[in-house]
């Protein structure tokens, strides 16, 4: 059957956060769609789709060079392709086969598997996959797999601090770990939110809430800044670095959206304490533009001046929580970054650049950026930039079989490995930086840590 999409503005998402979202220049003219380019990701993005479904359908992700599919463990897959493409399938105007992808979540998906997995990853992933299809196609089934899976995710909460471990048997509930890093911790109100805002369960928000508010605590007194991992069962900083790249990022960008997805002022004021001292901290101008370094926590003292293709996520949401000075200057640093190396490698020294991680997975925190800094400044040179991505993209990873990750920027070496978030992100954030601006409008719609979007008015006065 044809199904329902409704990723643009309409009158019936009822009140917007228009108050929250900074509005672009008046002086600029109304976004209109790159048609050229926009087509082009389309064609990318059924071109990879298309190989996923025919050497890899059903299983977690695509092998590119040898055709073939792998899972996450060996008791069976969560098909992690298949709920991160969905919506993004719909967003390119792939009907046909966003109707197989959906028909998929709602008669195979097995969210009871025997298996170990990442909370975090199945949260931002599968849960998060789950609630953007319902959103769209408001088929109850989607719903009921979605609390299905928040359930089972709960135990992992259940700790001395609140603070959720790293894995959790999904079929017995049995949590790991006893260390979990920042955005493990603090990755979850937009989806357990929505969750409980939906179901009208007040567990799964007062869960995220509940860790938000243990990271809170452990702020350092005296900078105002978190370390990166912690103790869950003690609360003891574990991993004293001070950074908003891998393994905090996303609990910062949880801070803003929830705030918008939730109507919360709350966690806006959060964002504001937070994000405060690491303007004054870890902050630093180069000739390349705004970088963010390491910093020791309870000094902070600038240590490393260390950046990667995670950390470039944060212009995008700066820019979102209406510092358009900081995340154009940080925005212009990230791409100063993928026009040395073509795309930006895990990590890198920003003043030397000496690079210390030169692998490239296919990762969409540039994109993200470029995204958000062209809707809101309605300036065409982040448009040009992602062109010039789309193209490298197109250039180095682009196989017969799909798109794989970079061994080494420096050298072009091509690994073996389509991650679902290059759909889910990548791919989708590309398109919607071509698109006109009633596709996924972000006074209607937030969009989580994997691109899955979310409408605001449907989670407000629950």
């Amino acid at each position: 059957m044809m199904r329902r999409r409704m990723f643009q503005c309409s009158a019936c998402l009822g009140s917007m956060i228009v108050a929250c979202t900074p509005a672009p220049p008046e002086a600029t003219s109304p976004i209109t769609e790159d048609v050229a380019a926009a087509q082009q990701v389309r064609d990318e993005i059924a071109f990879a789709w298309g190989e996923y479904a025919d050497l890899a359908w059903g299983r977690d992700e695509l092998h590119p060079r040898t055709a073939t599919g792998s899972d996450w463990s060996d008791a069976g897959a969560l098909g992690l392709t298949i709920v991160d493409a969905a919506d993004t399938l719909a967003l390119a105007g792939l009907d046909e086969e966003h109707d197989r992808a959906v028909d998929w979540l709602v008669s195979d998906l097995d969210v009871g598997l025997n298996a170990n997995v990442s909370v975090f990853e199945t949260n931002i992933r599968v849960l998060g996959g789950l609630l953007s299809s319902y959103a769209t196609e408001h088929e109850p089934i989607l719903l009921d797999k979605a609390l299905d899976l928040g359930d089972r995710l709960l135990p992992a909460f259940d700790t001395p601090t609140g603070m959720p471990r790293a894995t959790v048997n999904l079929a017995t509930g049995v949590a790991a770990g006893t260390e979990s890093n920042v955005a493990q911790i603090g990755t979850f109100v937009l989806e357990f939110g929505a969750l409980s805002r939906w179901t009208g369960d007040r567990r799964f928000e007062d869960a995220a809430r509940t860790a938000l508010d243990a990271l809170e605590a452990r702020r350092d007194p005296v900078t105002g800044l978190l370390g990166s991992a912690y103790d869950v069962d003690t609360g003891e900083l574990t991993l004293p670095l001070a950074q908003t790249g891998g393994g905090t990022d996303s609990m910062f960008e949880y801070l803003l959206k929830g705030s918008l997805l939730l109507d919360d002022p709350a966690l806006r004021a959060r964002w504001d304490a937070t994000i405060a001292p690491i303007h004054e901290h870890l902050s630093e101008s180069t000739p390349d533009g705004l970088w963010y370094g390491y910093a020791d926590p309870t000094t902070g003292d600038l240590t490393l001046p260390l950046s990667g293709a995670l950390a470039c996520f944060l212009p995008g949401t700066l820019a979102l929580a209406g510092d358009l000075e900081r995340g154009v200057a940080h925005g212009l640093a990230c791409d100063a970054a993928r026009e040395r190396f073509g795309l930006p490698p895990d990590a890198f020294d920003y003043r030397s650049w000496s690079v210390f991680a030169g692998n490239y997975e296919l990762r969409p925190e540039i994109a993200e950026s470029y995204f958000y800094l062209y809707r809101l400044t309605r300036d065409e040179a982040w448009r040009v930039r992602g062109r010039a991505m789309l193209d490298t993209l197109i250039a180095r990873c682009r196989t017969e079989h799909g798109y794989v990750t970079l061994t080494d920027v420096r050298t072009g070496a091509q690994g073996d490995l389509m991650p679902s978030f290059f759909l889910a992100e990548t791919m989708k954030y590309l398109l919607l930086l071509f698109s006109d601006g009633d596709t996924v409008p972000l006074d209607a719609w937030v969009l989580n840590t994997e691109a899955h979007p979310l409408p605001t008015a449907e989670f407000t006065n629950p």
